[in-house]
């Protein structure tokens, strides 16, 4: 599979997981808990295993992506511009998550090749 290949799928996965939000909204459910539930079931299909695929995405890959977490703010905080939705509520855009995981990774990866190394020797 190629990388345009799996954003396609992937995002095409989490946009109609939106649907979910709308239905959320519409019983009247508070915007925190649908929040709560955008990051759960569509949040989540946009960053399976994005410690793997991240390094690959082109700026074409991470707006696709960031796309769909703009619609869904904007479902959520109608009254709020995306970047307004997102420091209200503290929520850093996808590219820093993935990026943020990542380093997460190397970390704990580095970490541990330190301590196989030194005990070891």
């Amino acid at each position: 599979m190629m990388w345009n290949d799996h954003i396609e799928h992937i995002t095409s996965k989490a946009n109609k997981r939106l649907h979910f939000l709308a239905l959320l909204l519409r019983a009247g459910t508070p915007k925190h808990e649908v929040l709560e539930v955008y990051c759960a079931i569509v949040r989540s299909t946009l960053e399976y295993t994005a410690e793997v695929w991240h390094g690959g995405l082109t700026q074409e890959f991470i707006d696709k992506l960031e796309h769909t977490q703009t619609r869904a703010l904007r479902m959520i905080f109608p009254d709020l511009s995306y970047e307004e939705a997102r420091k209200a509520h503290s929520i850093p855009t996808l590219n820093e998550r993935r990026t943020d995981m990542c380093r997460k990774l190397y970390s704990k990866t580095s970490l541990s090749q330190t301590l196989i190394t030194h005990f070891t020797s």
